[in-house]
């Protein structure tokens, strides 16, 4: 019993033995009690909790070249001057923009508690924006919104009756950097109706008139969901929104049933990725043969151990399988397509089993091993892995660059038209 106790002592402690990357040590609340409002001391210890984490376990040690104790130093005042909480969580994520990666980031309580309920942005409508103009991308059939005669592909003029264009280059210049420009903005846009209770847009339709429409926040939730189907011609379809090992096993037989198709169509737009088991799993199911993917990296150089075994080997390979899937695959990927869905993709399409079509990727290829749980109830992620692609390419920072690049046109989204499916289709039925 004695021997036991001591044990689970060092396993809290994160020994660096046992548990380097601290990954059991990470998940243990630094607080008694996280109720109430937050305190001066907690946002202290947030705060070395933060600086001391990225210092010892960022992915790379030089971090970017940045100085980080420096900016430590520079960034304390004003983050624990913060005016409320709120602002407080606001700015200990904005000190992480320094090091230009999406992975690496601070949720506060509050995004801590929508991201365990699976809850989306709570007005449910997104943005985009083309040549200086702004459209709503989607729109939550459950949303005010969509109520009131809101559609995708409608221009947006104005937000509670100012200029959007305005309200993005304010928005923009706050967004703190992240893996590419195309993600930064991405984060601005989002984050324009993201700490809105209540919005009302100007709309313009398609045939140039106007209207107002009003919405409020409110919950409104997206499970992660895989669905598969042999369209016409036969050829299959296959979707799953995040690699979550919960849809795993609904994927696996998805690609099962589609054994006999003539060409593949995997669909990861908007894929925000998830599980790198996954990855490998599924990859799996599409070679014949063993083949190497990627390398993964840390930033000892070493493989990922936890309680002296491996826990996420060096390279991602594939075994290979007899009855392995051998037809043509295209993969859809769009700027919101990230992280494990872009593993996936990169891997097969750097073996030349994959073309990949649509839009360039989020660049956002790094991975953790689970969140910080800070003083005061807010979470810190950071990157502690990296990958190098069999054909030598890195995604962090560049993106999956479509063999078949094909723009999101806003007239296909006015009329609900999915004209990269259409081509994918058009391709792989020809064969």
């Amino acid at each position: 019993m004695k021997y036991l106790r001591w044990l689970l002592v060092l396993l809290l402690l994160g020994c660096q033995t046992l548990d380097p990357h601290n990954i059991i040590g990470r998940r243990i609340s630094p607080d008694k009690e996280q109720a109430g409002t937050l305190t001066q001391a907690q946002r202290h210890l947030a705060f070395e909790q933060l600086a001391d984490t990225i210092d010892r376990y960022y992915l790379d040690p030089t971090h970017h070249g940045v100085d980080w104790r420096g900016h430590v130093q520079n960034s304390r005042r004003g983050v624990m001057d913060a005016v409320n909480e709120d602002e407080f969580w606001l700015a200990m994520d904005r000190m992480l923009g320094v090091l230009a990666d999406a992975h690496t980031r601070v949720a506060s309580p509050k995004q801590v508690a929508r991201l365990q309920a699976q809850e989306i942005d709570p007005l449910g409508i997104s943005l985009m924006r083309l040549a200086d103009r702004f459209y709503l991308r989607s729109v939550h059939p459950n949303s005010d919104f969509a109520w009131v005669g809101a559609r995708p592909g409608q221009q947006v003029l104005a937000i509670n009756n100012e200029d959007i264009g305005a309200v993005f280059a304010r928005r923009l210049s706050a967004t703190k950097a992240s893996s590419t420009a195309w993600t930064r903005e991405r984060v601005a846009l989002r984050e324009m109706l993201l700490f809105e209770e209540q919005v009302a847009l100007r709309v313009q339709h398609h045939d140039g008139s106007h209207m107002v429409v009003h919405g409020k926040g409110m919950k409104l939730n997206q499970h992660h969901s895989a669905m598969h189907r042999v369209l016409p011609g036969n050829v299959g379809y296959l979707r799953w929104s995040g690699f979550s090992l919960s849809l795993e096993a609904a994927v696996l037989k998805g690609i099962d049933e589609l054994k006999e198709t003539k060409g593949l169509i995997i669909d990861l737009r908007n894929n925000g990725g998830g599980a790198l088991a996954m990855v490998k799993n599924v990859a799996e199911q599409f070679f014949v043969a063993p083949t190497h993917l990627a390398k993964i990296e840390t930033r000892s150089g070493r493989p990922v151990r936890l309680l002296g075994l491996t826990a996420i080997e060096p390279t991602l390979e594939v075994r290979g399988r007899g009855n392995a899937y051998q037809a043509p695959i295209i993969i859809l990927m769009n700027e919101a397509s990230a992280s494990a869905s872009e593993a996936f993709a990169g891997g097969l399409q750097a073996v030349g089993r994959a073309r990949v079509m649509g839009q360039t990727s989020c660049g956002c290829l790094l991975g953790y091993l689970g969140t910080l749980k800070l003083s005061g109830g807010g979470e810190l992620a950071y990157s502690e892995i990296g990958f190098k692609l069999a054909n030598g390419d890195k995604v962090e920072g560049r993106g999956i660059v479509p063999d078949l690049p094909r723009p999101l046109l806003v007239q296909d989204l006015q009329v609900q038209r999915d004209r990269v499916l259409e081509e994918a289709l058009s391709i792989l039925a020809g064969h």
